[in-house]
């Protein structure tokens, strides 16, 4: 008997995030929650790369029927510890080892982008990406809520464009946005 599958991220730059549907399918629709995902090599405090990083895997496995996330470690201390295992990685969080201070890195930002508004219960759903060629370095997902509202979180990649995008609902209204590089968006609307 399974009531789910839990997956390690550990060799997700080798994987295709697609192998998880394949595992949904062959559950029968059974649960996957992600587990001890990190960044690796230590802590790079300020990073973009990292919380982009984060993003764009995330995003890929919401796409391919994950429903959750765990983190490694929420929090570490500024060189990257401790940890069970005694390797240095990087955390959202980095709390100070002699200070009351704590800095909150660009993977916080990345999470909290995906965390705070695809709530428990929502659905994926798909976006039709019309206008975009694969030059343009933008990644997205899409989200339907239990109270009906639709969520979109877009990553700009890029280090240096900024992307003019339009979202368009059912009823033809539009919402008009202008990525800037190195960006985190989230739009929720109602139809």
């Amino acid at each position: 008997m399974v009531d789910g599958l839990a997956v390690h991220w550990y060799h997700d730059s080798s994987t295709s995030p697609t192998i998880l549907s394949e595992a949904h399918a062959k559950l029968n629709g059974k649960w996957m929650l992600y587990t001890e995902a990190c960044n690796t090599g230590g802590t790079k405090p300020g990073q973009w790369s990292q919380g982009d990083t984060y993003m764009q895997r995330i995003m890929a496995i919401l796409q391919n029927w994950v429903t959750g996330w765990v983190d490694w470690n929420m929090c570490l201390d500024p060189r990257g510890g401790p940890n069970w295992v005694g390797n240095f990685v990087d955390a959202p969080i980095l709390v100070s080892n002699t200070t009351d201070e704590f800095e909150k890195q660009p993977m916080y930002y990345a999470l909290g982008h995906l965390a705070k508004f695809i709530v428990p219960d929502s659905v994926m759903i798909g976006i039709n990406k019309m206008g975009l060629t694969s030059s343009t370095n933008i990644d997205s997902v899409a989200a339907l809520t239990p109270s009906g509202q639709k969520v979109v979180v877009l990553n700009n990649k890029d280090g240096s464009a900024t992307y003019q995008i339009s979202i368009i609902n059912k009823q033809g209204g539009v919402i008009n946005l202008s990525l800037e590089p190195k960006s985190f968006t989230t739009i929720v609307y109602s139809d």
